[in-house]
């Protein structure tokens, strides 16, 4: 894949500039090949400028580090780039050949109207301009329209069936909607159901209508409204934690889907701002070649990312299994996860107030999830310690403590772990076991007040209820955790998605059997599953939807 993304009008401009030298003669073909290609473009797909400038010039034309641009971009300026080609090569109508139409012959023959062919030039409706009578006109191939026709049949056929609505049909529906949208400010697909009960239509189609009504209005129903506000984007951000497609819930709000997955984006950017990143740090944490001393070492990418145990007896059965700490371990996974908070909040320190960029959420949420996963992974050896330290304080074993009071206490232990770990200086040498046992026994000392001990001799032993639950102790570590970690439900059903979905969810969230265990953006998944991010997006969300529906099925 070309290693650098540009901007939709930096890299059309310059391809159409490159394909504006070639010679006259060559510019026909030029034209024949956009027109084909166009019907040939994944609006979601990644293309390289090199490969495309071949493909239309149709020989090797050399490119200065050249970059990608995704499919969707490549259709809004195609056409516009064939027209100033085609008025460059003084084309005539005889160049079209025979059935090319005017904008007023294609709205007939679609019955829709002209603002909608405006519409469709930049959806991928390839049109040219040609000399007829001593001026320039716009006019569009038969080929040109066969070929959007082939991709947009279902499209063309419902706008065709609106716009053969009358026209007190589409005035007293216009009426209605807004009727419903100033007087309760509600949504598209809120009106659409209310009317939809009203006339006995269905729902859908009363819904399409209203869209067609608002593309081929001058002031539109449903965009009036400005952009969406704090709680319309958080909608946005928690269907995206859901795996729901940002189409559908556009469909749904009547917004478009640049409006939803631009509303996502800038409500995980205020919940990072929102966070208190601040903490120990180092001066070699802003070093150029810090993150890859820093992140380099084997305990710092290995040995991550297990769950906690989720049945409460289980829990504390676990936690009394000694494990030996590794004290170089400890200390490197100490500094890297010091490093991570450090660097995320200079991350999210230079996101834009107005348009944050999605690679940078992305790569200080990675970063976030790759601090959590260490933190567990520093707590987990000192579960012994926590456990032994509440039982000497109770007086007794914590399987005698009833299930109510047992399960809250070890929350709060945990929390109170978090936070001895929050507070280590990186720079101080010396084991974390006795800050975290200190933390608890504090802890213990506020239980255990006014607490009497039940030490009866006589009363029969308690057994923990092997069914009871207890929430994953690793998965609320962090206040950012429940905002972008995965659904702890996800890692139950995991090892029996198939193997696509598996694959980019360990990959994203540091879940991987063997080898490495760190948290990816989704760049780097796309560079280690050898494909494109907007294929890992789509991925993603795909694997997040099958693994909740698994989880609900259990």
């Amino acid at each position: 894949m070309p290693a650098r993304a540009r901007t939709k009008s930096q890299a059309l401009t310059d391809l159409a500039g490159r394909l504006a030298s070639l010679d006259a003669a060559e510019l026909p073909g030029v034209i024949d090949r956009a027109e084909a290609l166009a019907g040939e473009i994944d609006p979601d797909e990644l293309y390289a400028e090199d490969g495309l400038l071949r493909r239309l010039a149709a020989r090797e034309m050399d490119t200065d580090n050249p970059g990608v641009i995704v499919g969707r971009a490549i259709l809004t300026d195609l056409s516009s780039v064939v027209e100033g080609l085609s008025e460059l090569a003084e084309q005539t109508l005889d160049d079209l050949g025979p059935g090319a139409l005017t904008p007023g012959e294609l709205s007939q023959r679609w019955s829709i109207s002209s603002k909608s062919i405006a519409r469709y030039r930049r959806e991928g409706l390839i049109a040219r301009r040609v000399r007829s009578g001593g001026r320039v006109v716009v006019m569009f191939s038969a080929r040109a329209v066969e070929i959007f026709e082939r991709r947009n049949a279902h499209r063309l056929a419902r706008a065709g069936r609106f716009s053969r609505r009358t026209g007190d049909e589409h005035a007293r529906l216009e009426r209605e909607a807004r009727r419903y949208r100033a007087r309760f400010g509600w949504s598209l697909n809120r009106v659409a159901r209310r009317i939809a009960e009203r006339r006995g239509r269905s729902v859908e189609g009363v819904r399409q209508a209203l869209r067609r009504i608002d593309e081929n209005s001058e002031t539109p129903v449903f965009e009036a409204g400005g952009p969406p506000d704090a709680h319309e984007r958080a909608v946005y951000a928690r269907a995206a934690r859901r795996g729901i497609e940002p189409a559908d819930v556009a469909h749904h709000r009547g917004r478009s889907v640049a409006s939803v997955r631009r509303g996502a984006t800038e409500h995980r950017a205020d919940f990072l701002r929102s966070l208190d990143l601040s903490g120990p740090s180092l001066a070699t944490f802003e070093r150029d070649e810090a993150r890859e001393v820093l992140l380099g070492a084997a305990s710092v990418r290995t040995g991550l990312g297990g769950g906690g145990v989720v049945a409460l007896g289980a829990f504390v059965a676990d936690a009394r299994a000694r494990r030996v700490p590794d004290r170089a371990a400890e200390r490197t996974r100490l500094i890297a996860r010091h490093f991570l908070r450090h660097n995320a909040a200079r991350v999210v320190a230079g996101l834009d107030r107005t348009t944050a960029e999605p690679s940078r959420v992305d790569r200080a949420e990675t970063d976030l999830r790759w601090a959590s996963s260490l933190k567990a992974e520093l707590i987990r050896p000192h579960l012994t310690l926590i456990v032994e330290t509440l039982d000497a304080a109770a007086g007794q074993r914590l399987e005698q403590v009833p299930a109510r009071e047992l399960a809250p206490l070890l929350r709060r232990a945990m929390r109170a772990a978090s936070r001895a770990i929050d507070r280590l200086d990186p720079a101080r040498e010396g084991s974390i076991a006795a800050p975290i046992g200190l933390a608890i026994s504090r802890l213990a000392a506020e239980w255990t007040h006014g607490r009497a001990p039940e030490n009866d001799p006589a009363r029969a032993a308690r057994v923990l209820p092997a069914d009871e639950p207890f929430r994953d102790w690793t998965a609320s570590l962090d206040p950012w955790q429940a905002e972008i970690t995965l659904d702890p439900r996800v890692r139950v059903v995991l090892d029996n998605l198939e193997p696509r979905s598996r694959d980019v969810l360990r990959l994203r969230h540091g879940l991987a059997c063997d080898g490495e265990t760190v948290p990816k953006t989704l760049a780097e998944t796309a560079e280690a599953m050898g494909t494109s991010v907007v294929h890992v997006a789509r991925f993603e969300r795909a694997a997040i939807r099958s693994a909740l529906a698994a989880a609900r099925a259990r």
